[in-house]
């Protein structure tokens, strides 16, 4: 018995994966598909989505560097280097400096050389000059580029920035893909912990209550300790109003905090985060469920 019901979990396993990569395949055929998909979805569900929110997003001066660019900004310190450098604007030698104390002189030699291929920064005599005037913060670039990730490494379908009309914690959300053909959200946040207002992770708690996402994530992109900041007021906030909150500690820096909630932040890649989630979801038997809805 317990082997055929092994069985039937690997199959519908299996299937979650046929449907996966039916969706990245209508994605080439539609560069729109997951956006449209999503939106559909959130119509169903009876929300009003009103556009995408206007989108700040630092890329390649050309199309072909694009590829690269995401593969590069799997790296922790590439994302640092590059929103110190959107606050600089200009980094002169003094700035240089600054930043070989902050990440070391071997990742600001190799990651300045890179923005400069991908055209990114400039290199003058006055130093290296970003080219994005208008951009003073990491925060859009980073929805964009977890959201690609969830497309191009697990063929979810995922569209970032989308904006829904009268809903409580504000309507602006990161990040929404499907999981398992679900609805799920991701809020991703580029400020350290300490920067991370009650204000704010009390809004995460709001648009989970509003749409009610199969898994809904809040991904914190630092490495330093997350547990006071995050989880304690996460706790806090959920006590307060007699929601569930019981922290699970699944890795370094990996927290469920609640059935379906999760919060993590850049201690590993966000592909081996995103394993740990789902090994949990399995363990918790969420995915099997997820099939009889």
């Amino acid at each position: 018995m317990k082997n055929i019901e092994e069985e039937i979990k690997n199959l519908k396993i299996e299937i979650a994966n046929i449907k996966r990569n039916l969706s990245l395949i209508l994605s080439y055929i539609d560069p729109d598909f997951e956006e449209k998909l999503i939106y559909r979805i959130l119509k169903q569900k009876g929300f009003s989505v009103i556009g995408k929110k206007e989108k700040k997003i630092i890329l390649p001066g050309k199309r072909e560097f694009v590829e690269d660019y995401l593969n590069h900004l799997k790296s922790y310190y590439m994302r640092r280097i590059i929103s110190d450098i959107a606050k600089l604007k200009i980094v002169d030698k003094r700035g240089i400096k600054k930043l070989k104390e902050r990440w070391g002189e071997e990742a600001v030699e190799k990651y300045l050389k890179l923005l400069v291929k991908f055209e990114i920064v400039e290199l003058k005599e006055t130093g290296y000059i970003f080219r994005f005037s208008h951009i003073d913060n990491f925060g859009d670039t980073l929805e964009w580029f977890v959201s690609k990730i969830l497309i191009r490494e697990f063929a979810i379908p995922s569209v970032n920035g989308v904006k829904i009309k009268d809903i409580a914690g504000g309507g602006d959300f990161d990040i929404f893909f499907l999981l398992f053909g679900n609805l799920s959200y991701i809020e991703t946040k580029s400020s350290p912990p300490n920067n991370v207002s009650i204000e704010e992770v009390e809004n995460f708690i709001k648009r989970i209550d509003a749409v009610k996402p199969f898994v809904s994530l809040m991904f914190i992109d630092t490495t330093l300790n997350i547990k006071r900041n995050i989880i304690d007021n996460l706790g806090f906030l959920l006590r307060r109003i007699r929601r569930d909150f019981n922290p699970v500690k699944l890795n370094t820096g990996f927290y469920r905090v609640s059935c379906g909630i999760y919060v993590f932040n850049a201690k590993r890649t966000i592909e081996s985060s995103f394993h740990i989630m789902l090994k949990d979801l399995l363990k918790e038997e969420r995915i099997e469920d997820s099939y009889n809805q």
